[in-house]
């Protein structure tokens, strides 16, 4: 889920940091910089792990600040293709589920990828999961089951999904706002750039396309509603239990 990325750049550490260590200052100024940040087929900054190298302070005429050419580690967040991991229902709608691992909300379950039969139920707000059907008319539409038949993937719960694939988008012009006048500022004084090229960009907001979105699946056995699989094994070993007995 986590990774390291190796990154090289240029840390910019004004006066007031000048009373800190050196390598604290630059951590600082590179963990504002990059923090909650995406960087196109890299994936989702988390924090600055540790500093590799750093050559001695610069100035620049004009500016007080000191500029330090740095190679350092990210910790990123980008789940490997495969990888079963437990998140947290945010929200439902006929495209599917939203999945949400606290720090990181782009997570897309879609319908064809839920476990079979499933379909949404427009009253609940929700989809929902025929374990049994009860014939194959049900099976072929499971919105014909009666309500004691559905186990539901409420919002809250708890999900374990596996990772189908991922994607990376470029921002779209829109209207300007502080946060995109403030992003833009830093990309006009090269502050948000790297010196390997790659651009550190805000997380979307949830009414543009995101820049970082993953697609996971839950249609395999034991992925799904996590509450489902603890029933199932409690049930499990009473069998067992009541056959020991026998």
């Amino acid at each position: 889920m986590f990774q390291l990325a190796l990154i090289n750049d240029i840390a910019r550490v004004s006066p007031p940091h000048f009373a800190l260590a050196p390598h604290k200052a630059i951590k600082i100024v590179l963990n504002t910089k990059y923090a909650n940040k995406v960087l196109p087929d890299v994936g989702l900054c988390v924090a600055v792990f540790d500093l590799l190298d750093c050559e001695e302070g610069k100035t620049i005429g004009g500016d007080g600040a000191l500029f330090y050419k740095v190679t350092f580690r990210l910790v990123i967040f980008r789940p490997f293709l495969g990888e079963v991991f437990v998140g947290k229902i945010v929200s439902s709608d006929p495209s599917g589920i939203r999945v949400s691992v606290g720090f990181f909300q782009d997570i897309h379950v879609p319908p064809h990828l839920l476990p079979y039969p499933s379909a949404f139920d427009h009253k609940e707000g929700c989809f929902f999961w025929l374990w049994e059907p009860a014939n194959d008319d049900v099976a072929a539409d499971p919105l014909l089951s009666d309500a004691d038949q559905r186990m539901y993937m409420d919002r809250d719960e708890l999900i374990r999904v596996a990772v189908e694939s991922d994607e990376f988008h470029e921002p779209e012009p829109g209207p300007i706002t502080p946060q995109s006048a403030a992003f833009g500022s830093m990309m006009s004084t090269g502050t948000n750039l790297g010196l390997n090229g790659a651009i550190a960009r805000p997380v979307a907001d949830e009414k543009r396309e995101p820049a970082y979105r993953i697609t996971c699946s839950c249609a395999s056995q034991g992925l799904g509603v996590v509450a489902w699989w603890g029933s199932a094994q409690a049930e499990g070993e009473e069998e067992d239990e009541e056959m020991q007995a026998e």
